[in-house]
């Protein structure tokens, strides 16, 4: 039979594991929400930039604008492969 002292311990333990883990699940929520804000905030951004981008009109463009908008075209596909 367990004594009053290892039955007081037991519980106490447990209690610990019990606010350990909710304090873990609202760092974790918090960490998350931040990082959510932070990706719609950042694609708003590369939405702007895209906007900014010359157009196909505009005789300024080089070949190498051309080439800086594949890359971009392919990480954003990578990107959105991911998160599908």
């Amino acid at each position: 039979m367990k004594s009053l002292i290892q039955t007081t311990a037991e519980t106490l333990l447990g209690e610990a594991a019990k606010t350990k883990q909710i304090q873990n699940m609202e760092m974790l929520r918090s960490k998350y929400a931040s990082m959510h804000i932070l990706a719609l905030k950042l694609a708003d951004d590369i939405a702007d930039k895209l906007q900014d981008l010359p157009e196909p009109e505009d005789d300024s463009i080089t070949w190498g604008h051309l080439g800086d908008l594949e890359r971009i075209v392919k990480d954003l596909r990578d990107v959105n492969s991911y998160l599908s």
